[in-house]
């Protein structure tokens, strides 16, 4: 996490449409790591939100997106790389998924085990999975 404050946001981030809803957006960076096995890896994020629980995540290391994420009106999708893994569905999204946790934990809703949620600082945060290695160091941006 050290240095993440050093580096700099892309200008391009995926586009999201987020008209015709209440949204609030959260932009910043995050250090991710699959599992214990994976290097981190540094990505910008988007995160749009609105006030029916709906969220649509954006991770992108410039020029290349990374993975996106949502859940809105029910419906929940999920997408990494350059279409190297999709899925989707209807009802709660999967949990195991931890790019459909950091939403809510974000909002203050409770992350259920073995996930576990902390703020580091007012600004940064930690999402990880004790049992597989996962982990996810973000900061939010101004």
């Amino acid at each position: 996490m050290l240095g993440m404050t050093a580096c700099r946001t892309s200008n391009t981030m995926p586009v999201m449409d987020v008209s015709g809803q209440d949204w609030s957006l959260t932009q910043g960076q995050v250090l991710w790591q699959i599992n214990r096995r994976q290097a981190l890896l540094a990505a910008d994020f988007l995160l749009a939100t609105n006030r029916s629980g709906d969220f649509k995540l954006a991770l992108s290391k410039n020029p290349l997106p990374l993975a996106d994420a949502g859940l809105v009106a029910g419906h929940w999708w999920i997408h990494y790389g350059a279409g190297s893994y999709s899925s989707a569905g209807t009802g709660h999204a999967p949990t195991h998924f931890s790019l459909f946790l950091i939403a809510p934990a974000l909002e203050g809703r409770h992350v259920e085990p073995p996930w576990r949620f902390s703020w580091v600082t007012s600004s940064r945060w930690r999402l990880m999975n004790p049992i597989t290695g996962e982990n996810l160091e973000g900061i939010n941006l101004p």
